[in-house]
């Protein structure tokens, strides 16, 4: 019953939900971010590119998206893996399935179009792209992200600590706190975001 596109629709219902409480939630409708991280990351990966390829988004959502691209002004993905058809996982190919309700990795028709990069054609939002990099999934779709956003010119910031600067588990970004690494992440997000809301 709650398989895709149905998060996705839920997406574009909560940011229409916010945006009509704009005034009280202190939203600036010009200047936002899609934000996620883990399943959340593809969510916000799967509505950037729905913003900019009409064709795309109508794979997902029968109304009119929420917000138009002109309102947003980046998005932060942080650790997102689509790559639906290389994963050897068990953890990742039961999420999708969950997802999906499907199996067949290579006909399926959700476990096709969410691999995001593939349907990337000239634009994209500015992005800040983190992968950890204990699992390679992570930044195995970072790097396949990165490089179609470096062939159509689109502006994006990827932070990936590499092994030589320890092991770095999925969700380390949210020990800013304590590891000089991730708060190195974190403070580059904040940074990237103030720089693209012209703050």
């Amino acid at each position: 019953k709650y398989r895709c596109p149905v998060q996705i629709e839920q997406a574009n219902r909560a940011i229409a939900y916010a945006l009509s409480r704009a005034e009280e939630f202190h939203i600036d409708a010009d200047r936002i971010f899609l934000m996620g991280g883990s399943a959340g990351a593809d969510i916000s990966e799967i509505y950037g590119l729905m913003l900019v390829n009409t064709r795309y988004a109508k794979n997902y959502v029968k109304d009119k998206l929420a917000i138009a691209s002109e309102q947003v002004c980046g998005l932060i993905i942080e650790e997102a893996a689509l790559q639906t058809k290389t994963f050897m996982d068990e953890r990742m190919n039961a999420m999708f399935e969950s997802w999906t309700g499907e199996d067949n990795y290579k006909e399926a028709f959700y476990m096709n179009i969410l691999d995001v990069p593939k349907f990337i054609e000239d634009k994209f939002p500015p992005s800040y792209i983190i992968s950890s990099n204990v699992e390679h999934f992570f930044p195995d779709h970072g790097e396949e992200l990165c490089a179609v956003l470096d062939r159509i010119g689109a502006e994006y910031e990827y932070f990936y600590p590499d092994r030589t600067r320890g092991e770095f588990d999925h969700g380390f970004l949210m020990g800013f706190n304590e590891n000089e690494v991730a708060r190195e992440g974190f403070e580059r997000m904040l940074a990237f975001i103030r720089r693209q809301a012209g703050l």
